[in-house]
């Protein structure tokens, strides 16, 4: 459905008759029930204690009342049975409940998302609007409306404050109802964006739940509070305008984004927090410092000056260095590949909008955006032995994505970057000792967590190679992290194979996800990648171990006759699509299932024929047991650019020596030991370190104002004393602090156990 441009506003009847519905619909509910209302049930709490309670009368809060007043207060949510519930929304049968405050994960979304009805509820006050969505995020909420021709501006968010701690102070109770699809089309059948919503997300003859808070009433799944009083802090952030369906031939939409807390205090907070981070901007750390810049010319590419290219040279070598302490060769793999690679790997159909596509040779290419695939064809070069295993492939190749312009921002979303990226090629047997090998690279500096992603619903392949690898990840944490120390998110795995997310902290509370560790039962069998295990004749081999290939074979070759199908047609349509409109391209359609490699399939008019690949060179005479090698992708800084811009807001441009593009100047007291400076600035720059020397006509207090300023970690003083006794006088740049007098073996020494230490 679109939306009319002259769709008019509400009247105040709508607000009034949508009250009036709500009413009608929940007695009809309460009636329904009948005999189960009321109903005996009991509540088991984490400690083991049972609450005497009834079904569908008693919520969380009550119990939580009957536990303490403080508790009652403090509490955001609930979970039963493990599952997020509403404080006040009935409990149905016999359960164990927990109750979650503000600092918990779960509890700060939900938080959220009741400012954000609270703040609709204020639009709709003052504006008279039609509600659109209001979702909470991980850095506040918003709400959208259609105002017709009236746009918010900054001098509105005296007034929606206002109203919205207005609304606190009246503790509003969230009610939670369920009702039918066509009761709902009833209740917001004034609402054309509502009713569009209604119509596409909820399925015919299901019920959806619906939630009031005051004369607010809103479709959604929720959970929220308790009541609206729970609100005491909040700001209106900021507002912009956008379009309904995010389609510009539809409605102008106002969007107001908020903040809130439980208390004053936390909100102050929050707002130091922004502060800082608007001094931290590494946008701007990058400016004032010279370490990077960006240019229009090549939108969302990083243009890397000198003194950053020393800061990305020191993390490429720390990470080279742990790579030849754990076995990793580094390669290099080409940048630009032809579209039948991507079709192997699965990677055209739901990733060809990413992809720089070009023409050559008649053929289509593209820049690649990840390496997995190329280290695929380096695993297939030639037959690989059981003995050749674990083999790691580490890569720093450029990479290119083709990001929209709109969601550019720094180097955090960039077009073309370089990754830490390696791929493990390995048995099943060695995935927990490789994991346990790669997750003590982790160490870096930051606080962070670390959670384990499991088997989900869509998953592809032998549920016993999952359960084994899930149990080989968890053993690995455990040993790295310790027992009950990391966390689980079930069935958020990707449909290839569990994966670790390592969580980062930032000085600034901030959390950023920067390594994945991810295990691939898949493209092993896209591209049929296969190690000889053992030399046996045929005879020695068992029948039942026959048949078990066999059979594996016949699975495999069912799939790739499945996805060759799916393809032909597809190429099938494109070419009749093409024949109708020769001068548009095609949009190719994306499919679920990854199954297998795609291959002999119809090659598109303007391409050349599809790529066949065949195992190299010849197998022994002896009859192989072949076996699928399980691959690893693994990365800790991700995208070297966007964990600069990390680091960089972390610590706010104070970068620790070890890391420090400018560490060391060299300043002259006097300029008749210029020279003697000059010498000691060239000593230490030959041992490796970033020093300079200021050898300008300044005084004395202005050179080391300068190297403060600069953002010079430290400062070597030299006068005529010290170079009589060829000796050097440390001091911290940045501070009156003195280390004092030493030779200059022993400054080397003390610089290298900075090093060393990672400080």
């Amino acid at each position: 459905m679109s939306v009319r441009n002259t769709t008019p506003l509400p009247s105040d009847d709508y607000f009034k008759s949508r009250l009036e519905r709500f009413e009608t619909y929940k007695q009809r509910r309460i009636q329904e029930l009948g005999d189960q209302y009321g109903k005996p049930i009991e509540v088991t709490l984490p400690d083991g204690t049972v609450k005497p309670a009834e079904a569908y009368k008693t919520t969380p809060l009550n119990i939580a009342q009957s536990i303490a007043a403080g508790l009652a207060n403090s509490a955001v949510v609930a979970k039963v049975n493990g599952k997020i519930w509403d404080m006040i929304r009935v409990i149905e049968e016999s359960c164990t409940l927990e109750i979650l405050k503000h600092d918990a994960p779960e509890a700060q979304e939900v938080f959220w998302h009741s400012s954000s009805h609270v703040l609709g509820e204020a639009m709709e006050h003052i504006y008279k609007c039609y509600l659109c969505k209001g979702p909470a995020g991980k850095d506040g909420f918003y709400y959208e409306a259609y105002m017709e021709k009236k746009t918010v501006s900054e001098d509105d968010y005296t007034a929606l404050k206002t109203e919205v701690l207005k609304i606190a102070k009246e503790k509003q109770p969230f009610e939670r109802l369920m009702i039918t699809k066509d009761e709902a089309l009833e209740l917001f059948k004034e609402n054309p964006f509502k009713v569009e919503i209604l119509r596409e997300k909820v399925p015919d003859g299901v019920m959806c739940s619906v939630y009031k808070c005051g004369d607010l009433i809103d479709p959604c799944k929720g959970p929220h509070l308790a009541d609206t009083g729970r609100v005491r802090a909040f700001e209106v952030t900021k507002n912009s305008s956008t379009y309904w369906r995010a389609s510009s031939d539809k409605e102008s939409l106002q969007r107001i984004y908020g903040i809130s807390f439980p208390d004053d205090k936390k909100l102050k907070e929050w707002q130091e927090l922004i502060r800082q981070a608007k001094e931290r901007d590494h946008r701007k750390i990058g400016k004032d410092q010279e370490l990077w810049f960006f240019h229009p010319l090549s939108p969302g590419c990083v243009f890397m000056l000198p003194h950053g290219t020393r800061i990305f040279n020191t993390l490429i070598g720390l990470t080279r260095s742990e790579y030849r302490k754990r076995g990793f060769d580094e390669v290099q793999t080409p940048t630009l590949f032809h579209s039948n690679l991507w079709k192997m790997s699965g990677h055209w159909d739901k990733y060809q909008e990413n992809l720089f596509t070009l023409s050559v040779d008649n053929g289509l290419h593209s820049l690649k955006p990840m390496n997995c695939p190329s280290h695929c064809l380096m695993f297939k070069n030639r037959v690989r032995s059981y003995k050749e295993l674990p083999l790691r492939y580490a890569d720093f190749g450029v990479l290119h994505r083709n990001e929209l312009k709109g969601a550019l921002s720094g180097m955090t979303r960039v077009r073309r970057f370089q990754q830490d990226d390696a791929h493990i090629f390995c048995t099943k047997d060695q995935i927990g000792q490789e994991m346990h090998r790669r997750t003590k690279l982790l160490i870096f500096g930051f606080n962070f967590t670390v959670n384990l992603s499991t088997r989900p619903e869509t998953f592809l392949g032998d549920i016993e190679v999952w359960n084994d690898a899930e149990a080989q990840l968890s053993k690995a944490l455990d040993e790295f992290i310790g027992p009950g120390k990391w966390g689980i998110n079930p069935g958020d795995g990707a449909f290839y194979g569990p994966k670790i997310d390592i969580i980062v902290n930032d000085a600034l509370k901030r959390e950023f996800q920067c390594g994945t560790i991810q295990l691939d039962f898949q493209l092993p069998i896209r591209f049929d990648l296969e190690y000889v295990t053992e030399l046996v004749t045929g005879t020695q081999q068992s029948e039942e171990e026959k048949e078990q290939q066999k059979a594996q074979k016949k699975k495999e070759t069912e799939e790739k006759i499945k996805r060759q199908k799916e393809e032909g047609e597809r190429k099938r349509l494109e070419k009749a699509q093409q024949k109708e409109k020769p001068s548009q391209p095609v949009k190719q359609e994306k499919t679920h299932s990854d199954a297998s490699a795609v291959a002999n399939s119809t090659p598109a008019a303007n391409e050349e024929e599809e790529f066949v690949y065949e195992q190299p060179g010849a197998l022994p005479t002896n009859y192989p047991k072949m076996q699928r090698p399980v691959i690893i992708h693994r990365a800790i800084y991700g995208s070297l650019e966007r964990f600069m811009a990390i680091i960089t807001e972390h610590y706010g441009g104070k970068w620790p020596f070890w890391l420090s593009p400018r560490q060391i100047m060299v300043v002259p007291i006097v300029n008749k030991v210029d020279e003697y400076a000059s010498k000691v600035q060239q000593i230490f720059w030959d041992a490796g370190y970033y020093c300079d020397v200021d050898l300008s006509k300044d005084n004395f207090k202005k050179k080391l104002a300068k190297a403060r300023n600069e953002r010079y970690t430290f400062a070597i003083v030299v006068g005529v004393t010290e170079s009589q006794n060829d000796t050097v006088n440390l001091k911290f740049a940045d501070k009156d602090e003195a280390i004092g007098e030493m030779s200059i073996e022993e400054c080397k020494s003390y610089f290298q156990k900075l090093k060393d230490e990672f400080k």
